[in-house]
């Protein structure tokens, strides 16, 4: 049954379950300790066996969906973890062959050409492949390097403008085009030419490298290089808030994300913008210029 009706105008309504509308269910075990953790629910907190489920207040039902929810949360951070364990291991791979194909092929400089031909000479899957790994490199990243070796600084551009749309990381200034604001003729810049880029903020050792220039998220700087390789030397700096980092010894799909960071400790779990010294170092080099044109 129920009723209508309301203090002050304000309409309500209530409605009573009868014995045979109630569903019985059975209450679940006590829940893992992570998990109880998680959810807040302490010993003592289930309901008991056979609690009748009005679908609003029953303990077991409310545990069961919030469980649920946990677990699905889970399960998503391990495969996301998967996925990206998955595409640094396709970008070492890469890596490693084409500095194998300079050291046995010998061909330019420190084997740059032998490299080169290498990096060129990629089927099409194998570049989606490449792709698909350093967009999601970038994407779980705090931040990113970029270091673009080009024929010349139309090419360099070029790539420079194609990596920082397709992979959506910030746009800024780029240096090195000018003397004291006066533009550079365009045969006049270097020719090879070196670009590096940087998503993120630098330190004032890094300013005062690049003569005193303050360094804003997307900035590039370009400056001559007399080497033979051509390609995107890549450096994502990895975000430890965003995935799982190595838990030693610990069930992957049974730990979260937040409750892993906890268990690293301090520096694991870095605040936004501040770099974790513990994030391991990742460079792959050289990847086609025109992966991202």
């Amino acid at each position: 049954g129920g009723r209508a009706g309301g203090d002050g105008g304000a309409a309500s309504f209530e409605h009573y379950f009868a014995e045979a509308e109630l569903v019985k269910i059975k209450a679940p075990a006590e829940p893992p300790a992570p998990l109880a953790e998680e959810l807040g629910v302490a010993s003592g907190q289930l309901p008991p066996a056979g609690e009748s489920f009005d679908g609003l207040s029953c303990g077991a039902f409310k545990m069961q969906q919030l469980a649920g929810g946990a677990q699905a949360q889970r399960l998503a951070a391990f495969k996301q973890v998967q996925e990206l364990e998955a595409a640094y291991a396709l970008l070492e791979e890469y890596d490693l062959n084409h500095r194998r194909a300079a050291k046995e092929g010998g061909k330019g400089f420190g084997g740059g050409v032998s490299a080169n031909e290498f990096a060129n000479g990629l089927d099409k899957e194998e570049r989606e492949k490449l792709k698909a790994a350093v967009a999601l490199a970038v994407k779980l990243s705090r931040r990113v390097q970029l270091g673009i070796c080009a024929t010349d600084a139309a090419e360099g551009i070029a790539t420079l403008k194609g990596w920082v749309s397709g992979l959506e990381i910030p746009r800024g200034a780029l240096h090195g085009m000018d003397v004291d604001g006066v533009v550079i003729p365009d045969d006049e810049l270097p020719s090879p030419c070196y670009i590096k880029y940087n998503s993120g903020t630098r330190t004032f050792a890094d300013v005062r490298a690049n003569g005193g220039q303050v360094w804003k998220p997307g900035d590039a700087f370009l400056n001559g290089y007399d080497g033979d390789y051509r390609g995107v030397a890549l450096v994502p700096v990895e975000d430890l808030t965003k995935t799982k980092a190595r838990l030693d010894g610990k069930d992957a799909p049974s730990v979260s994300v937040a409750a892993g960071l906890e268990l690293l400790g301090d520096g694991w779990g870095a605040e936004e913008g501040k770099e974790d010294e513990e994030a391991p170092f990742r460079q792959y080099a050289y990847l086609p210029l025109d992966l991202f044109l």
